[in-house]
């Protein structure tokens, strides 16, 4: 038994020594040839710079298919600029590699800005789920181009109430989709992009709520930014709001950052 643990690098005695020792170093770019190696360094170094055009000459250079991987995946992860194409094949070809999510993101922020037709979008986002508010907000409007109008807006009122937007894209949508969108949609728009303390695009909301909403959404967000005026904001919510979970927590906070003890 001992001379196969042994064998198998398995010391008994070994297993009971817990001195600290230093990690070796581990050189990933040392399991490629030399001239791969070069260029990989050649390829890292001018990333570091920020300058991926230099990154994208030394590309040429490698030959090994893991080291052009590296390469690729390396100067597409880092070029913002990249292209639909050169991201889309990223995506495909280095999907569980570091930074995956960012280049769906990526993507979705193209699909959002018309990289794609609707049927192209579409068939993508059905691949690719969106992961982001743009991503949902491309997928609604491509489904709603393609004349799938109920699935469309069913995508849309879940993005409203689910996912943040930048707010000229919140604006634009709420432009093309208005009659899509009830009161109710908006109230829980609101009540989501205060959590997420993304307070002027829910402000740039206020005209689509009730005056004891918007009210009580405006106390919440002085509240937060621990407003002078937070006191007087909250006096002005109307009783039955005075109660929910959002005014609720800010006052709550606010007390506690103020060192001002709870009723």
């Amino acid at each position: 038994l001992s001379l196969a643990a042994s064998a198998f690098g398995h010391n008994p005695a070994a297993a009971t020594d817990l001195t600290p020792r230093r990690k070796p170093p581990i050189a990933a770019i040392a399991i490629a040839p030399t001239t791969d190696a070069s260029a990989l360094q050649a390829i890292f170094a001018s990333i570091e710079r920020g300058d991926i055009a230099a990154a994208r000459r030394s590309e040429g250079a490698v030959r090994d298919k893991i080291a052009r991987d590296l390469a690729r995946w390396a100067i597409v992860a880092n070029d913002p600029n990249a292209s639909w194409s050169e991201t889309a094949e990223a995506i495909v070809q280095f999907a569980g590699w570091p930074r995956a999510r960012e280049l769906r993101l990526r993507a979705e922020q193209m699909l959002a800005r018309g990289a794609l037709s609707a049927g192209q979008t579409a068939d993508w986002l059905m691949r690719f789920p969106p992961l982001s508010g743009l991503g949902a907000l491309a997928q609604a409007q491509a489904l709603n181009a393609l004349g799938e109008r109920e699935q469309a807006r069913q995508k849309l009122k879940a993005l409203w109430r689910e996912r943040n937007l930048p707010v000229a894209d919140q604006s634009a949508a709420l432009s093309r989709f208005a009659g899509d969108l009830t009161r109710e949609d908006h109230e829980a728009r609101v009540d989501l992009l205060i959590w997420l303390e993304e307070f002027s695009t829910a402000r740039a909301l206020f005209s689509q709520l009730s005056p004891s909403m918007r009210a009580a959404a405006e106390a919440r967000i002085l509240l937060a930014q621990r407003s002078r005026t937070a006191n007087a904001a909250l006096a002005a919510v109307p009783a039955g709001l005075q109660e929910t979970a959002g005014v609720q927590y800010e006052r709550a906070r606010w007390r506690r950052r103020n060192g001002l003890a709870e009723d």
